[in-house]
């Protein structure tokens, strides 16, 4: 019976993960690379490794399959092109995000010594105090050494990319140098300095500010709601 109930559980948590993707993609994945992100999604749930061999034998007890098949399956997905992290950052962000209007996000490096690596995350902070990945990426550490800032603008202008209609409240007056799809300028409020407001804004910042512009101050305030929701 335990090894049944196990069996049974592994299929429903592998379902869970499926759909859950699915929905994230809204169709535009392929089904077999949809179960196969869900496969490896279940693997790292089960065995907390990163190690491709320990991935595939988690999953492979969770879904009682064979350990070599299933090592081979997540290894084959992390060799698969069809499967863009930078670009689903483009689903991924927005239903992080939801409906929020303002968001605080925390950059944070963690260095790998053993690996030579090192790892950047744009985490979305909360009231709560809990941070929640936005957007990541990993260099080698030896590339660092002059890149660390370049790194740093580039998963922030790839944030902005996956907005609708971003607003970067910043002090780095060098990131509206940058270029967000393309030929597009990332908008950016510095110290001293007016944002436009777009036709989203509610109606009732329309009324209180009917010139369509909002001072640092403003923007300070609404990012500090953000701990009182």
């Amino acid at each position: 019976m335990g090894t049944v109930r196990a069996e049974r559980a592994g299929t429903l948590r592998h379902e869970e993960v499926r759909a859950f993707i699915a929905a994230l993609y809204e169709g535009e994945l392929h089904t077999k690379r949809v179960t196969a992100l869900a496969g490896a999604t279940l693997g790292v749930v089960a065995s907390a490794s990163l190690a491709v061999a320990v991935i595939g034998q988690a999953l492979a007890q969770a879904r009682s399959l064979v350990t070599k098949h299933a090592i081979k399956q997540v290894d084959r997905l992390l060799s698969n092109a069809g499967i863009d992290v930078w670009d689903s950052f483009a689903r991924w962000v927005p239903r992080q995000i939801g409906a929020r209007r303002n968001i605080l996000v925390a950059m944070d490096w963690t260095d790998y010594d053993r690996d030579g690596q090192a790892t950047l995350v744009l985490s979305l902070v909360t009231g709560h105090g809990r941070a929640t990945p936005l957007l990541w990426l990993s260099v080698w550490k030896d590339e660092l050494s002059q890149q660390r800032n370049a790194f740093e603008d580039a998963c922030l202008v790839r944030m902005t990319e996956t907005m609708a209609d971003p607003v970067v409240l910043t002090t780095d007056a060098e990131l509206r140098t940058y270029r967000r799809l393309g030929r597009k300028t990332v908008p950016c409020v510095t110290p001293g300095q007016t944002v436009e407001r777009h036709a989203e804004d509610t109606a009732s910042r329309r009324e209180s500010d009917p010139k369509g512009k909002a001072d640092l101050d403003d923007i300070l305030q609404d990012v500090t709601r953000i701990f009182r929701d």
